[in-house]
């Protein structure tokens, strides 16, 4: 919207607002392309949402609902109608309310990340001489769940060669109490442990980590395409690029295999600026920032207000801008701070409208040696992260 108030044209494709809440309005539909979608997913020819729906190759108890598919698109579903249940039975994938074409990786319906690369590359090859210049948000799904791609993005990872992360047998014994009440609560928590009653030990654990890098494989390809196009378009040398996520993953360290946590698995994320006459290539940093800070970080290199809300509410911008730690004196020239703090939402009920109550979440603090987390209900958990990069030895009682 900042950017759109000062003359910037702003399209948007893809995972936008969670699941392009609000898109229309600000966007318009010429300007948006490819509508959010988590699929494709197995149908069983009834159900509401092909994610309700378990994929027949998945073992019991993994599987509970097509999210929990880690297959390679060429594994089409057949879901056999069970006239007990009403259900008629369905053969084929579905995406987006409808029957998702698949004959084979090269004759196929398109992914919703690969509408949202081509929908780009029509963007980027318009008319140079409009003048006016462009903010385009891409939002890739890949790798959320289900951990369905083509297979040659699986025949990437042969099964044998797949490495599992380090790991601590009973991790989770000097952690906070909300985390070990969590694994027995919820069905998510126990991905990892169910994967292995269906496949046995270590080898369904193998099975996700392949379909993970399977996903991420194929998100990587469609970021290369992205950035080719834009390579080979006249405005490669004055846009800005960044690359980020909105949240990590557990590979299976302290027997998760999930993103809602206080540890660095899941509040550690990728971020990748390049901005041209600003940025030097390969300049690594470890200071420790945040997502709020990308919003001031645009509006400096872009050179657009700095304060967005102040014909409005006057409320300042969070964050800091990370321009000082893009150049060659990066850390020298930061005057920001020294931690990045993350939220974890408590699951604290509240009405729509309703702001969530601060001390009902969990909080995590990390600076570049140190990560502090405090659980809502009082516990506390403290890493060095330069003696203990995997969060192994909770020092929040010594």
């Amino acid at each position: 919207e900042h950017f759109q108030r000062n003359g910037y044209r702003v399209y948007a494709t893809g995972k936008i607002f969670h699941n392009n809440h609000h898109t229309v309005p600000l966007f318009g539909k010429d300007r948006f392309g490819a509508p959010a979608s988590f699929g494709p997913f197995p149908w069983d020819g009834k159900a509401r949402h092909g994610f309700d729906v378990r994929h027949p190759a998945m073992k019991p108890p993994w599987g509970l609902n097509g999210f929990e598919t880690i297959v390679p698109l060429s594994e089409v579903p057949v879901v056999t109608a069970d006239e007990s249940k009403g259900v008629p039975g369905f053969s084929g994938w579905r995406d987006r309310g409808r029957p998702f074409r698949y004959l084979h990786d090269d004759d196929r319906d398109k992914m919703v990340d690969e509408l949202s690369v081509d929908f780009v590359r029509k963007l980027l090859a318009t008319d140079p001489s409009n003048e006016q210049p462009f903010f385009i948000t891409v939002g890739f799904l890949r790798p959320h769940c289900p951990w369905v791609v083509p297979k040659k993005y699986f025949d990437l990872f042969p099964l044998e060669s797949i490495q599992l992360p380090p790991y601590l047998p009973d991790d989770l014994d000097d952690c906070g109490e909300f985390m070990r009440q969590m694994k027995k609560n919820s069905s998510w928590y126990t991905r990892l442990e169910r994967l292995e009653q269906a496949y046995g030990d270590q080898l369904g654990w193998r099975m996700w980590i392949r379909a993970y890098l399977a996903c991420v494989a194929f998100v990587d390809d469609r970021v290369g395409e992205l950035l080719d196009a834009l390579d080979a378009s006249p405005y490669a040398e004055n846009t800005v690029v960044v690359f980020t996520s909105d949240h990590g993953f557990h590979m299976g360290e302290k027997d998760l295999l999930i993103k809602k946590t206080c540890w660095e698995e899941a509040t550690r994320v990728p971020l990748i600026i390049r901005a041209p006459g600003v940025s030097r290539a390969n300049l690594a940093c470890k200071t420790p920032v945040s997502l709020v800070d990308i919003y001031p970080t645009l509006v400096e290199l872009c050179d657009l207000p700095q304060q967005p809300n102040s014909d409005g509410n006057g409320q300042l911008l969070d964050g800091v801008s990370l321009r000082a730690l893009l150049t060659d004196r990066g850390i020298v020239s930061w005057t920001g701070p020294g931690a990045a703090l993350s939220v974890i939402e408590g699951n604290d009920p509240v009405k729509i409208g309703e702001v969530p109550r601060m001390e009902r979440q969990h909080f995590t603090l990390r600076t570049e040696r140190w990560r502090y987390v405090l659980y809502n209900n009082g516990d506390e958990e403290l890493y060095d992260h330069s003696a203990d990069p995997h969060e192994w030895k909770n020092l929040a009682g010594d």
